[in-house]
């Protein structure tokens, strides 16, 4: 099977958005000119082509490969520090917004998306430290001969998480 061109799969996906757009009727909340959001979508169009153009010009390199100890090592630290990022994560539900207390989550979720900063500096920390397990998670996939079936796993849970 051959693969899709990026061009043409945006050209087919804008087609079939227009063909929605006209029988569906939506009426859409936003007020405001509508000249900002289609510049702005032009330009995110042509960038998109505009890269996929240059990159059947430029050759591309192969990168060298890190060896099987500095990528564990790697992927320990980023797991580690995911792992804090969860548990932060964890902390502020629990506790702070009480997510994971109240008798109905849906509730409690829109109450605090009302409320500015419910997680604080700790939440600002979370945020930026939970997605590494995510990459550690990548790191694990991409190179699971490497690591244990438990330590995959244990990173699989998290990960996912």
């Amino acid at each position: 099977m051959k693969a899709i061109q990026p061009v043409k799969l945006l050209l087919w996906s804008f087609l079939i958005w227009v063909l929605f757009y006209i029988q569906l009727p939506v009426k859409y909340l936003y007020n405001g000119s509508i000249w900002f959001p289609l510049l702005t979508l032009i330009l995110f169009i042509s960038a998109f082509i505009f890269g996929i153009v240059s990159l059947k010009t430029i050759s591309i390199k192969a990168t060298k490969i890190a060896s099987p100890k500095k990528l564990k090592q790697i992927a320990y630290l980023f797991f580690l520090i995911g792992l804090l990022g969860i548990l932060l994560k964890i902390y502020i539900g629990v506790f702070k917004s009480g997510i994971y207390t109240s008798n109905d989550i849906f509730e409690q979720r829109l109450e605090n998306m009302g409320k500015e900063l419910s997680g604080g500096a700790i939440g600002a920390i979370a945020s930026i430290l939970y997605p590494f397990s995510f990459v550690s998670l990548l790191i694990g996939v991409y190179n699971y001969r490497i690591f244990n079936k438990t330590l995959l796993f244990i990173i699989l849970i998290f990960g996912l998480y």
